[in-house]
């Protein structure tokens, strides 16, 4: 009944699915297969099968939302201190799929293909058991492509090199275990210092810009 009506989404994760949603004309919602700590170059993937097939399809092209961890602080130091509670939310996700190793530039294909089963128990006693998987971070922003956490300026960046892919709406998922105040207070920053950066006052560009949500 509502006119006009919210856009719709479809999500795909893998190469195959890509492809599907472009064919049609639809939006996607995606997050690269593994999503957090996966190297730079997953999402590339994902937007060069998407924008190669809307190509070749002649239908109209679709919005692209990507889902990203993401926290924002004034620094990046300050920002990093909420590292420790993204990890050990991705272990819990993790839990259910057998884990890669961190030199993951040859595991491109494999992950954006499909998703492999952990064969292990995944739930003792009513409780998840997050896995047990040791990574690099000691320079997240430069060997992984999600979580974004930063300072302002740098966020940017990422933004924008996702715009330049033909990104249109981020989805940013904050609240990974932390206090709903520090939540509140990285939406602030985002939309003080960053959010800005996507916009020029006119409704009409405001359309074509890479929207942040969180």
């Amino acid at each position: 009944y509502q006119k006009p009506y919210p856009k719709l989404w479809t999500s795909a994760q893998s190469l195959p699915g890509v492809r599907a949603v472009a064919e049609k004309g639809l939006n996607m919602m995606t997050s690269p297969n593994l999503g957090c700590f996966a190297p730079h170059g997953d999402l590339e993937r994902v937007m060069d099968e998407f924008n190669r097939t809307v190509a070749s399809s002649g239908k109209p092209r679709g919005d692209v939302m990507v889902l990203r961890r993401v926290f924002v602080d004034e620094t990046e130091e300050r920002a990093l201190q909420k590292l420790d509670n993204v990890y050990y939310h991705w272990r819990y996700y993790m839990s259910q799929f057998r884990p890669h190793t961190s030199n993951a530039k040859a595991e491109v294909q494999q992950r954006l293909s499909e998703r492999e089963e952990n064969e292990g128990i995944v739930v003792k006693a009513g409780s998840i058991r997050p896995a047990d998987v040791e990574i690099d971070r000691t320079d997240v922003y430069n060997t992984y492509d999600d979580p974004i956490i930063t300072g302002p300026d740098r966020a940017i960046q990422r933004f924008k090199h996702y715009e330049s892919l033909g990104v249109t709406h981020i989805m940013g998922l904050t609240a990974f275990g932390i206090p709903v105040k520090e939540v509140i207070r990285s939406m602030e920053i985002l939309s003080r210092y960053v959010m800005p950066a996507f916009q020029d006052g006119t409704e009409a560009a405001a359309n074509k810009e890479l929207a942040v949500a969180v």
